[in-house]
């Protein structure tokens, strides 16, 4: 019964450990880059990509992976490529400055 119960204090320690090193670890990945909700208002124009916006908003110092940025783009609006229309308004993270 012992040994039981000092197995499961350990167990319950190492859970504890795993959880504050992944809290930690999902805030220096940079969970959001953009925390300070900083934006640009953006008109869609007819032949507009997400790909031809984000390249010319982004940040290439700090992002290197246009990918993440126009995922992070297409998050933000919850505007699917295939329905980006002219006319429409998108958000675009900034960093701060």
């Amino acid at each position: 019964m012992k040994r039981f119960i000092f197995l499961s204090l350990v167990l319950t320690f190492f859970i504890y450990i795993i959880c504050i090193n992944l809290s930690f670890m999902q805030e220096s990945f940079g969970a959001n880059k953009f925390d300070s909700k900083q934006y640009i208002e953006y008109e869609v124009f007819a032949g507009d990509t997400y790909w031809d916006i984000c390249s010319a908003y982004m940040d290439f110092d700090s992002e290197k992976d246009i990918r993440k940025f126009i995922y992070k783009v297409i998050e933000i609006n919850g505007i699917e490529p295939e329905d980006l229309k002219a006319g429409q308004i998108i958000k675009i993270p900034t960093k701060d400055r």
